[in-house]
């Protein structure tokens, strides 16, 4: 049986490493104020990275990327309640046969952007996919005109749902998500004959 005191010396060890970490950080010459050094009349809150909409960089760089994929689906709709209408795109980089229909195959990159009034476009999410698919839809609005985007992400072994936030061009966040590792699926309406 494991001592209570030995169960403890992580939790020790690392409260103590940061300690350590924070008296290095603000001994340094000009160095920034921690966020918990603010002054009390300061406005400005760090940014938190779990705000950050989720896209895979490494393999759609841009909604330029995703705009130059052939299929894609598109509804208009005002996301921000600024009255203007933006258009929201999902895309897959899957090749279409002669007559047009998506020959899938193991995986796919998926993206959802926004394109605004200027035809400036924003990301809100990017990911390769295997064997599954991506959809999204616009949310009723809320009381101040703003819409989300849902985003669902399918694969036989794992779902996500995420709600992501476009704020103007440019602008976007993540403001809820949901992972469910999957066991097994039983077939809907769609799957029944």
């Amino acid at each position: 049986m494991m001592s209570i005191r030995a169960a403890f010396l992580p939790i020790l060890l690392l409260a103590a490493g940061l300690t350590a970490c924070e008296n290095d950080s603000t001994s340094r010459e000009g160095s920034q104020p921690s966020r918990l050094e603010q002054p009390s009349g300061s406005r400005e809150r760090a940014p938190n990275p779990l705000e950050n909409p989720p896209i895979d960089s490494a393999r759609v760089p841009s909604a330029d990327t995703a705009a130059a994929w052939i299929y894609r689906k598109e509804l208009a709709a005002d996301l921000n309640g600024d009255g203007a209408t933006e258009r929201v795109v999902i895309a897959s980089d899957v090749t279409l046969d002669n007559g047009g229909a998506p020959l899938w195959e193991d995986g796919h990159r998926w993206a959802v952007y926004v394109e605004g009034a200027s035809g400036k476009r924003t990301l809100l999410y990017s990911a390769f996919v295997p064997n599954g698919f991506t959809e999204a839809a616009v949310l009723a609005p809320d009381n101040q005109g703003r819409r989300r985007v849902l985003l669902q992400e399918r694969t036989p072994q794992q779902m996500r749902t995420l709600e992501i936030e476009y704020d103007g061009e440019g602008s976007a966040r993540s403001s809820s998500g949901a992972y469910y590792q999957l066991g097994e699926w039983l077939p809907g309406a769609a799957g029944m004959r």
